[in-house]
């Protein structure tokens, strides 16, 4: 699986001979960072494995000092890093790659990001490439950069089967274009091999060996916490109108921890222009009142990084841009 990751960053030319530094995750039972070294080293690119919780400035260092030329990451640490590099000042311009997966990267965001990145000038406009896969279907798809075809992912196995099935349940495949609950197969897997397992991803069929992700099932969309529901884009809706009729970029994040064997479940907002201690207060105003009881705690941060501490939890719920 991860030679095969290799021949598709390959084939859409990830593979450039430089320098990588990977920012994904290692441990919480998952080996994001193992299968994206993998897939670099052998194909030839010096990688340097700093993982998820490496601070802005350590990043920054690595990339002036080593010359990196690409980064692998999860969308919301890019995000992270380049507001780090707009409220410093700073550039890093020989990085022309950026490889992402585990969360939804949207246009805002990615617009964000190329700003920052592209402001040394140096090697010209950033490539964003996204992968496709999970720990049970293995890693196997990729977008090849190219902005027309932003959210397709390739992939050329045949070992690999996706389905494009009816929203309603049902077995059936979808015609061509019809958006449908998207079904993985790996039949290379030899460990903890799963049939048909459903991503909870919507997507179209594109052609024979590529697909669109479009986002998630609606039954994806709440995530039980006990005996409630927790509906992430309810929340939003409801509370996060003040920050996002004044900010260019408003995220989001919920994240969940135990303490003292209790979980706390606690919504956290960034917004990357400065906002009105009135705005402020009105988007806590709105979320203390919102009818979820799940819900404990709520901090409008005034930085990314406690968004980059989420990443930490083994149950991340989902990062997003409620303005696309």
């Amino acid at each position: 699986m991860r030679l095969l990751l290799r021949d598709e960053f390959r084939a859409r030319g990830i593979l450039d001979g430089g320098v990588a530094i990977n920012l994904m995750t290692a441990g919480h039972l998952y080996r994001s960072m193992e299968v994206f070294q993998h897939a670099f080293v052998k194909g030839g690119v010096t990688e340097i494995p700093l993982g998820v919780e490496a601070s802005d400035d350590s990043i920054v260092s690595a990339c002036q000092r080593f010359g990196v030329t690409t980064i692998c990451a999860y969308p919301s640490r890019l995000v992270q890093l380049a507001a780090y590099l707009h409220e410093n000042g700073l550039v890093i311009p020989l990085v022309k790659t950026l490889v992402f997966g585990g969360e939804k990267f949207t246009q805002r965001h990615r617009e964000f990001v190329a700003s920052a990145m592209n402001a040394g000038g140096g090697t010209g406009r950033v490539r964003f490439h996204g992968v496709y896969g999970s720990s049970e279907t293995g890693v196997f798809a990729c977008t090849d950069g190219r902005d027309e075809e932003v959210d397709v992912y390739h992939y050329s196995c045949d070992g690999v089967l996706v389905e494009i099935l009816q929203l309603d349940g049902l077995d059936e495949e979808c015609e061509a274009g019809e958006t449908g609950r998207i079904v993985a197969t790996n039949l290379l897997r030899k460990e903890f091999p799963i049939v048909r397992y459903d991503t909870q991803d919507v997507g179209r069929r594109v052609g024979r060996h590529s697909f669109t992700v479009d986002g998630r099932h609606e039954a994806a969309a709440r995530y039980p916490l006990g005996r409630f529901n927790l509906d992430f884009n309810e929340i939003c809706a409801a509370c996060l109108g003040p920050i996002q009729d004044t900010s260019s970029l408003c995220v989001a994040q919920i994240w969940i921890t135990t303490r003292d064997n209790y979980d706390v479940v606690r919504l956290c907002v960034y917004s990357a222009d400065p906002c009105e201690q009135s705005v402020v207060d009105e988007v806590r105003s709105r979320l203390a009142s919102f009818l979820s009881p799940a819900l404990t705690e709520v901090e409008v941060v005034p930085h990314m990084h406690l968004l980059h501490r989420a990443t930490r939890s083994a149950k991340l719920l989902p990062f997003v841009d409620k303005r696309t």
